[in-house]
């Protein structure tokens, strides 16, 4: 485990640092300079786990209903939705959460980028997240990452009377010698999974989205389209 730790193979938490800790007895410095290292780093605990996953990945297979998918947010669009809810986050914690996510993105720009599908509701393009500018400024990135070859954007059109999935995003993420790991998020957490059953539920659930979903062409069609709206 240690080695894996080492290797970067492996991610730390609570209880592998308090043994290290007690192991090399440094009084708790470990911890505290561990628990200060994970805030700065702009990264959710939840989603630690799941970076190296994308790294690794050779395929990531999404569904997002309200909202663009983080690997695809433009920094201003990140922000808007980062400050959302009943809590108001410091300016200086958002900062790190935007950053973090916008360098997450040049995995999507690496030339072992993995082949990135999502199939996105037509939902999550109407509403102007930020205002106009904000969300005309999301679109241009969405339709310019849809002609790159290792990404396919599809959307769900809103007139879908019977959508596959309206509970909620997911992503499948596929990596060498590991298969296939179902991610699962709510607002407060979110869990990776390796149940195969559980993976394959959620596996056809996606090819039925992308069976109710607009071919790439006419999704990109549908994106210029809410792009002049919001001229």
């Amino acid at each position: 485990m240690v080695s894996a730790i080492e290797c970067g193979r492996k991610q730390t938490n609570q209880l592998h640092i308090e043994r290290i800790d007690t192991a090399l007895n440094t009084g708790g410095a470990l911890k505290e300079y561990w628990a200060a290292l994970r805030q700065s780093t702009g990264v959710a605990d939840y989603f630690r786990d799941v970076v190296p996953l994308h790294e690794r990945a050779e395929q990531i297979r999404g569904h997002n209903l309200l909202l663009v998918p983080g690997l695809l947010q433009t920094e201003q669009y990140a922000r808007t939705i980062l400050r959302a809810g009943d809590a108001v986050p410091s300016d200086e914690h958002v900062d790190a959460l935007v950053q973090a996510r916008i360098e997450r993105q040049t995995l999507l720009d690496s030339v072992r980028a993995p082949l990135f599908i999502s199939v996105i509701d037509e939902a999550a393009l109407c509403r102007p997240i930020g205002g106009k500018q904000v969300m005309r400024e999301q679109l241009d990135r969405l339709l310019a990452m849809s002609q790159r070859s290792r990404v396919i954007i599809q959307v769900v059109p809103l007139a879908t009377e019977h959508p596959p999935a309206l509970d909620g995003g997911f992503q499948l993420i596929k990596v060498p010698d590991e298969g296939e790991i179902l991610y699962l998020e709510t607002r407060l957490t979110g869990s990776h999974i390796h149940a195969p059953d559980a993976v394959e539920t959620y596996a056809r659930l996606f090819e039925s989205l992308r069976g109710v979903a607009l071919p790439e062409g006419a999704s990109r069609d549908v994106i210029a389209r809410y792009i002049r709206e919001f001229d």
